[in-house]
């Protein structure tokens, strides 16, 4: 029952662009998505491990395609705190979240981009080396396409914040993958 309600949660919303569609519907799935994370939030340990990927993958979907109601501001907020938890509490989930999130990149709507890399920073925060090894080269592509391209100062900012992280973590590797590139650069050259 509670993966069912899971699934429902899923289902994507256009809470933007048309806010008076299928009203009804929207109000039950933020008020089911809002009682999900209450209940992930505090009663974290009953729930079982075989969840986690259903309940990662909803709360990836919902962090940035539905918008918290003007009644509870803080619904998103909520969502985001669950996410961090999954890898807190069992680094090999570490993947799975990291993944999720990177496929729902609201690429046009710079609050949630920030939103997006405060989220990445926090989990890279709570995550072992040997599982963030495991997300490196799709977050590197990602952040280095959003670090080249975005024109807000401060979704750049965050976005150098969360590389300046990714490479304290695992000097030997950004200095090899610097390497890389240069050599690369330098045979293009030629």
């Amino acid at each position: 029952m509670f993966i069912q309600k899971l699934h429902q949660c899923c289902v994507l919303f256009d809470f933007v662009s048309d806010p008076l569609s299928d009203l009804e519907f929207k109000e039950v799935k933020q008020t089911g998505l809002r009682e999900i994370a209450e209940y992930f939030t505090h009663s974290c340990d009953v729930v079982t491990k075989a969840i986690y990927p259903e309940a990662i993958t909803m709360f990836s979907v919902n962090l940035f395609q539905t918008l918290p109601p003007s009644w509870n501001p803080t619904g998103a907020e909520l969502v985001a705190y669950c996410l961090v938890q999954f890898p807190e509490k069992e680094s090999s989930l570490t993947e799975l979240v990291i993944v999720g999130l990177l496929k729902f990149w609201p690429n046009t709507h710079s609050p949630k981009e920030g939103m997006l890399l405060n989220e990445l920073e926090e989990i890279l925060d709570a995550t072992e080396h040997s599982e963030s090894i495991k997300v490196m080269e799709p977050l590197f592509c990602q952040l280095a396409k959003n670090s080249k391209s975005h024109w807000n100062k401060t979704i750049c900012g965050l976005t150098y914040n969360v590389l300046k992280l990714f490479m304290e973590m695992i000097q030997k590797l950004f200095h090899d993958c610097t390497q890389e590139y240069k050599a690369e650069k330098q045979k293009d050259r030629f």
